[in-house]
């Protein structure tokens, strides 16, 4: 059944294994795996997967490890978010003004433009 109602309840699955999610939206996954043979198979594998993991024995940092990553963090600058309508305002001024040279240079190659068309024989 894997369609739109499918979509809430698979971004939700490891919520519900970390049992993160509040008893309402848990609820509403639960119902849907009861119903739904394809995130029911999904969930198991995801399941198995958590299972297999929690079994692999943990490795120890290097020593200074935690010290060094923070450190690094604390210096690291934020990541910048980009603006989607600063990057699209030279982008859509490019495609116009391609365009434009386009729709100007027309009439200037051979076969096309109004000469052209009024040289053209009838058929």
């Amino acid at each position: 059944m894997a369609d739109q109602a499918c979509e809430p309840a698979r971004r939700q699955m490891d919520e519900l294994v970390d049992g993160v999610l509040d008893a309402e939206v848990a609820g509403r996954v639960r119902s849907h795996l009861a119903a739904c043979a394809d995130c029911a198979a999904e969930m198991e594998a995801l399941g198995r997967v958590r299972r297999r993991l929690a079994g692999l024995p943990a490795e120890p940092l290097p020593p200074g490890f935690a010290d060094r990553l923070g450190r690094r963090l604390a210096l690291a600058e934020p990541p910048r978010r980009v603006r989607w309508r600063a990057a699209a305002l030279p982008a859509a001024t490019a495609v116009a003004g391609f365009l434009l040279a386009a729709a100007l240079a027309s009439p200037l190659l051979p076969g096309h433009g109004a000469r052209a068309a009024l040289q053209a024989k009838p058929s």
